[in-house]
C-alpha cells in the first residue's frame, strides 16, 4: 500500500524535525527546513525520475502550525526551465522558461502569515553561465539578478543560494551578489 507507506514516512520525517527543534530551542538556534514544492517530497536519484515509491507527503503546514520550522526553504533541485520527470510525478507544471518560485509563492506566504520566514532555493545558477539549453538568462550575473527580482516581486524573506560550483567556477559571483544585495 504505497499511499499508506508515504504517510508513514511523512510522520517519521516530521518527528525528526520536531525532535531537532526541541534540541536546538534552548540555544536560540533557528531551524530551517528545505522542502520541495507541492504535496510530496520525492526521494529520487539525481536523474529525478517519475518513480513515486520513494516519496513522502510533505507536512509543511504542520511544521508551521507547531512552530517546528523557523524558516521554510522552498524549491526543487531540477533545472527550472525544463519539463522534468519529478514535476510530472507530482502533477505540477509551469510555463516554459519560468522558475517555479515565480508562480508558486502565494499559498505558502498566505498560510505562513509571518509565523516563519520563507526563503526560495535559488535555481542552479551556474547552468545559466554554462548556457544550458532553455536557460532564460545569458550569464551568471543576469541569472542572479533574475532571482533577486523574484524575491522583490514576492513577499518572501530571502533566497537560499546553494551554489558551491558557481563560486568555484565563477569567482566574480561574490561581487555580483554584493551588487544585488545593494
Amino acid at each position: 500500500d504505497h499511499a499508506c507507506w508515504h504517510e508513514v514516512k511523512r510522520d517519521f520525517v516530521t518527528n525528526i524535525f520536531r525532535r531537532v527543534k526541541q534540541l536546538v530551542r534552548p540555544f536560540g538556534i533557528k531551524l530551517a527546513i528545505l522542502t520541495q514544492l507541492g504535496a510530496h517530497t520525492l526521494l529520487t536519484s539525481q536523474v529525478f525520475s517519475t518513480h513515486i515509491t520513494y516519496r513522502f507527503t510533505t507536512q509543511w503546514k504542520k511544521w508551521i502550525d507547531e512552530n517546528i520550522a523557523d524558516i521554510l526553504i522552498l524549491g526543487d533541485y531540477e533545472w527550472p526551465w525544463d519539463d522534468v520527470p519529478i514535476w510530472e510525478a507530482k502533477g505540477m507544471s509551469w510555463p516554459k522558461s519560468t522558475f517555479p518560485a515565480d508562480v508558486e509563492w502565494k499559498p505558502y506566504t498566505e498560510y505562513i502569515g509571518g509565523r516563519a520566514q520563507l526563503y526560495w532555493f535559488s535555481s542552479w545558477l551556474s547552468a545559466y553561465a554554462a548556457h544550458h539549453a532553455g536557460a532564460s538568462a545569458s550569464s551568471l550575473a543576469e541569472a542572479m539578478q533574475m532571482r533577486a527580482q523574484t524575491l522583490a516581486n514576492t513577499p518572501v524573506d530571502g533566497i537560499c543560494l546553494h551554489e558551491a560550483m558557481t563560486f568555484e567556477q565563477y569567482p566574480e559571483a561574490f561581487s555580483t551578489i554584493a551588487e544585488i544585495r545593494q
